[in-house]
């Protein structure tokens, strides 16, 4: 009855820097449509909708950071083969954002909607 007792804190301490132990990820900070993305191997974001189809493969050249655990390339100084390639998972719409304009005590009230259009992609490699 003497041992320590783990509370959840601790314990979620320990798993948390139980995974910083992993090998250094290579990552890029890519740039589509107008948006900055981090992405690493694996991930799946939401880009902005292009024309490909679900299932497609597609590259986005469009770097602005790579990081390696030997070497880190910024914007001006990325080698020109350098290249992130994607499968395009699927199409889809955001939740709907309503946009309410109203003045007061002139009876003018007008309520729009809007649902933004995306395209999930998983990004399968970064080569360079």
């Amino acid at each position: 009855m003497g041992g320590k007792n783990l509370t959840s804190r601790t314990f979620s301490c320990i798993f948390q820097h139980s995974f910083h132990l992993e090998e250094v990820e290579v990552y890029a900070i890519i740039q589509s449509g107008g948006k900055q993305y981090k992405v690493a191997p694996g991930d799946v974001v939401k880009l902005e909708v292009t024309d490909d189809k679900a299932g497609s493969k597609i590259q986005i050249g469009d770097l602005l950071f790579l990081f390696d655990d030997k070497d880190y390339f910024v914007s001006g100084k990325i080698p020109s083969t350098a290249k992130v390639e994607a499968t395009v998972v699927d199409h889809g719409k955001d939740k709907k954002v309503l946009v309410f304009k109203k003045k007061r005590r002139k009876q003018y009230r007008r309520t729009r909607g809007h649902r933004q259009q995306f395209m999930r992609v998983r990004i399968d490699s970064i080569t360079w």
